[in-house]
């Protein structure tokens, strides 16, 4: 992240380098959403999804260590990162909104019109920019809750 004040924010900084959790899962999808959004239109698609990350174990802990505890199986968690962060609600919104402007940004940096399938069904497949969006709802919801500590 680019730490000058006079060319840039550097909460923006610390969230885009966040951000690369989700954009290199996206890339090299390491990724498996499952959901029955894409089921046909007669069955009632549940508005609940899960995501599987499929990184090997050893890319997961290399960035459990960038993250210092805050990856568990989810999204990154931006709440153990800095005392600061912990203590300053409006430092916190701050490094939490500017994510979300990344993951917002990187839903159409990386649209693809495709959705391959996996285990031959519907309901679990890849799309790296529903995986980004569903990203920014879970955080979205997060900041909305106003609690991630």
């Amino acid at each position: 992240p680019d730490v000058s004040l006079d060319e840039c924010d550097p909460v923006f900084g610390l969230a885009r380098l966040l951000y690369t959790f989700p954009h290199d899962t996206a890339e090299h999808t390491y990724y498996i959403i499952n959901s029955d959004l894409l089921m046909p239109k007669g069955n009632t698609p549940r508005p609940e999804f899960e995501i599987a990350f499929t990184w090997p174990e050893s890319t997961l802990v290399n960035y459990r260590y960038l993250y210092r505890g805050v990856l568990d199986g989810e999204m990154p968690r931006v709440f153990d990162l800095d005392p600061r962060f912990a203590n300053d609600a409006r430092l916190w919104y701050r490094l939490n909104v500017s994510l979300l402007l990344c993951l917002l940004r990187g839903v159409s940096v990386n649209y693809k019109p495709n959705y391959p399938l996996h285990y031959g069904d519907m309901v679990h497949f890849q799309n790296e920019a529903l995986f980004i969006l569903l990203n920014a709802i879970e955080l979205a919801d997060l900041i909305a809750a106003g609690d991630n500590r």
